[in-house]
């Protein structure tokens, strides 16, 4: 790590990429357009943007207490339900100052953190900061015609890398505890590997090739940050390559792709 957080590359990039989403907002959008097989608006979108230092503030001082609501779209909106400003371009300010100002406190990418009761670091959580402003800006892209940002195999292996931490928080226990037991080994090309378990209802991930598993499942990161957060078919990931399934029990990982709360 760079002895100056700030020239680190995860934090540039993310700089980078809050930059060109705010670009967007700047653009002459019209705030109540809506945002194409989402349910909300551009100045929806911009909302959440810049209500997430907020939250993770307060998640990381509720420290290991959470509870997990019965809807995380109703949670969602309520997180930013604070946030009243509609207008693209005021937004785009709110965003720079919430978000420039979060980052600038970052003083060590290893400083612990915690996120919906799950001990992580900063730099997961500027990583999660550079998921969203890339994420959604490709939603804003199909409203203001700009070019669509795409993930780098870096920044997705990062961003996976982050998702490991907190994926357990969103997984629907009903819906676990339905599926059988088992052992799965997910390989990122260009990053690591790690070992997802299933056991009475519980889903945990933990990093490291298991000694023995029931399915294999071989992946881009990019290809599999925009499949898990709905963005991409794992038909049209399987189809190009992206993403395969092997091992004796590969079909499993179609449940296991299902397990996410209601709203996620």
């Amino acid at each position: 790590m760079s002895s100056n957080v700030s020239d680190h590359w995860l934090v540039i990039e993310t700089r980078q990429a809050l930059t060109a989403f705010t670009n967007q907002l700047r653009s002459g959008v019209d705030g109540a357009a809506k945002i194409p097989n989402l349910e909300w608006t551009v100045a929806d979108l911009g909302a959440h943007l810049a209500c997430l230092p907020s939250l993770y503030r307060r998640l990381h001082e509720q420290g290991t207490t959470f509870e997990t609501p019965d809807d995380f779209a109703t949670f969602s909106d309520a997180t930013r339900a604070h946030i009243t400003e509609t207008d693209p371009a005021a937004l785009a300010d709110l965003i720079e100052a919430e978000l420039g100002s979060f980052l600038d406190e970052i003083d060590d990418l290893d400083e612990p953190r915690w996120l919906y009761a799950r001990e992580t670091t900063a730099g997961n959580i500027c990583a999660a900061f550079l998921s969203e402003a890339i994420l959604h800006g490709r939603d804003l892209a199909a409203v203001t015609g700009a070019t669509m940002p795409t993930f780098t195999r870096q920044q997705a292996n990062a961003i996976v890398h982050a998702m490991t931490f907190i994926t357990p928080a969103f997984i629907d226990r009903n819906k676990a505890s339905q599926l059988p037991d088992g052992v799965y080994h997910v390989k990122f090309r260009g990053g690591n590997d790690y070992t997802w378990r299933l056991n009475a209802g519980e889903f945990s991930i933990e990093q490291g090739k298991p000694s023995k598993a029931d399915a294999h499942l071989n992946a881009d990161p990019a290809a599999f940050v925009m499949s898990s957060l709905g963005r991409l078919s794992d038909a049209r990931a399987a189809l190009t390559g992206a993403m395969f399934t092997y091992g004796r029990k590969p079909w499993r990982f179609l449940g296991l792709g299902k397990l996410a709360a209601d709203g996620i």
